[in-house]
């Protein structure tokens, strides 16, 4: 799949949110569904430009983050594929946000299901898939020893303020 077009372009055209996915809005894709992400100069063009290597997003509850997160890195995943990170608050939440919304994105958009492993049982669990021949790790913030353990080249860090806090 060509990556020459931008991630909103992008996930516009091989994104599909099925039914099985929670989001108030299923069907193809689209950015009016989270237009403040979209925007000129947000948070999805800054993802494009090569120069960018953070990105950081203050957003409400309930805005279509984490989906909007997954399917770039769905982008990333089937045009760049590389080691990923993502980082939930707690390992039954990784598990339950994998189950419940990256996987449905891989097995219901139609353009993506090629990248899927052929042995799913060997290399697609909860916590760890591989897509496109690259790793995809799920990590909860609580297990600060598989936090350190991976080696990756993108990293997403979902909604961090329901991270425990850390004393010494």
């Amino acid at each position: 799949l060509p990556s020459s077009s931008s991630t909103v372009a992008w996930c516009e055209e091989h994104i599909y949110l099925s039914p099985r996915v929670p989001t108030s809005e299923p069907g193809q894709w689209r950015a009016e569904n989270v237009a403040a992400l979209c925007r000129p100069g947000g948070p999805l063009e800054a993802l494009d430009d090569d120069g960018v290597e953070n990105v950081v997003v203050r957003k409400g509850s309930q805005t279509a983050l984490t989906t909007t997160a997954y399917a770039w890195l769905a982008k990333v995943m089937a045009t760049d594929p590389s080691s990923a990170l993502i980082v939930i608050n707690s390992a039954q939440d990784a598990k339950e946000k994998s189950d419940e919304t990256w996987r449905p994105i891989w097995e219901d958009s139609h353009s993506l299901e090629r990248f899927l492993p052929r042995d799913r049982r060997k290399n697609w669990t909860k916590l760890f898939q591989r897509i496109n021949n690259s790793p995809v790790y799920w990590v909860g913030a609580n297990s600060p020893g598989r936090l350190g353990s991976k080696p990756i080249r993108r990293l997403i860090l979902d909604e961090v303020d329901k991270y425990p806090q850390q004393t010494k």
